[in-house]
């Protein structure tokens, strides 16, 4: 059996680094690297996606990327996960997210089949995050299991990953 090695933490330029210290890797993809980081001046953990650099090096990524923040800073729903900052430092493009201590739906289902209760109340719980970004005009467009965390403390789920939304007045039925 092969033992998975975690993935390296992303070197951040001076900049970032000066607020931000990078902790662990929480996920990777191919539009960035999210990464669990201390966030010095206010002393709190932060989800902190980072644009990778082929990303970065495309205005239109970077275009998309800033569009992200804008969209989800503009919901203010406990169901969806707070933007808490967004820019670029010494030509670094990121995001810090609020940390959300806990688990995805997908590694909680995982653990084995969840009690009904539990479906409803975070079934209920991504709907109403649905409603509140259809509100806003966005379609999430990557609703799974792997984007629905939910939380340790109160066992309740929060949607997130809004990476690759569109505004709703330009997207085509596609019949999918």
């Amino acid at each position: 059996m092969e033992t998975k090695r975690p993935d390296p933490l992303p070197t951040l330029p001076p900049a970032l680094a000066a607020r931000f210290e990078p902790l662990s890797v929480l996920g990777v993809g191919g539009y960035g690297t999210v990464i669990r980081a201390r966030q010095h001046l206010l002393q709190r953990d932060v989800a902190l996606k980072i644009l990778t650099k082929s990303e970065t090096d495309d205005p239109l990524a970077q275009q998309r990327f800033a569009q992200e923040a804008r969209v989800v800073a503009g919901l203010s729903d406990p169901t969806i996960v707070p933007v808490l900052d967004q820019g670029v430092e010494g030509g670094v493009s990121y995001i810090a997210f609020e940390f959300i201590d806990g688990m995805s739906l997908r590694e909680a289902l995982g653990q084995g089949a969840l009690e009904w209760t539990v479906v409803v109340t975070h079934g209920i719980r991504v709907a109403s995050a649905l409603v509140a970004i259809h509100r806003a005009g966005v379609i999430h467009r990557d609703l799974k299991p792997e984007n629905v965390l939910i939380r340790s403390d109160t066992g309740l789920a929060v949607v997130t990953d809004f990476g690759i939304s569109r505004p709703r007045e330009t997207s085509v039925w596609t019949g999918t």
